[in-house]
């Protein structure tokens, strides 16, 4: 076997230096890239998944839109945007001879650029008033659903009280109102 001259030897270790000194700055180099496509791939996996919540909030929508009959839920809610709707319960009200005992809040979601307020209405008065309100509130142009209705007789009189749990749908403006 033949050994190499020492000068051969020093040359070889001279030229390698700057060859591990390159591996080592492109090493150095290409981490921060490798993170950032990492965190642009994570990023893109979250925005496809909103996206696709944001998809299925709009089939509810069209659904919903379908259920009470327009032909979008959108455009029907933005119809019935210029009224407050606790003013518009409490017109309905006034509007059916009712006495009212109760007119609150329950609880309001957003979903699609809809928000859905539920409401607690309780009123007092005849069997007439009480359908008189119902139907005032079915037909008017603000979307508007009864999701449940329990008429009882009044405990301290010889009317009836209504329970009525009615929720109002409004259209979401951009800037959250």
């Amino acid at each position: 076997m033949r050994v190499l001259p020492r000068r051969i030897l020093i040359f070889i270790a001279l030229a390698t230096l700057p060859l591990l000194a390159g591996v080592a700055i492109d090493l150095g180099s290409t981490q921060p890239r490798i993170d950032r496509v990492r965190a642009l791939n994570d990023r893109r996996v979250e925005l496809f998944e909103r996206a696709e919540v944001q998809r299925s909030l709009e089939r509810e929508a069209e659904q919903l839109a379908r259920c009470i009959g327009v032909a979008a839920l959108d455009s029907a809610v933005a119809a019935s945007a210029d009224e407050d709707p606790v003013a518009f319960l409490a017109a309905a009200i006034d509007d059916a001879g009712l006495e009212r005992l109760e007119l609150a809040t329950q609880t309001s979601t957003e979903a699609a650029k809809i928000r859905r307020s539920r409401y607690a209405v309780r009123v007092r008065g005849s069997y007439a008033k009480i359908v008189s309100f119902i139907r005032t509130v079915e037909q008017a142009p603000e979307v508007v659903t009864v999701d449940a209705l329990t008429i009882t007789p009044a405990l301290d009189s010889d009317q009836l009280e209504g329970r009525i749990d009615v929720s109002v749908f409004e259209a979401v403006m951009g800037d959250g109102s």
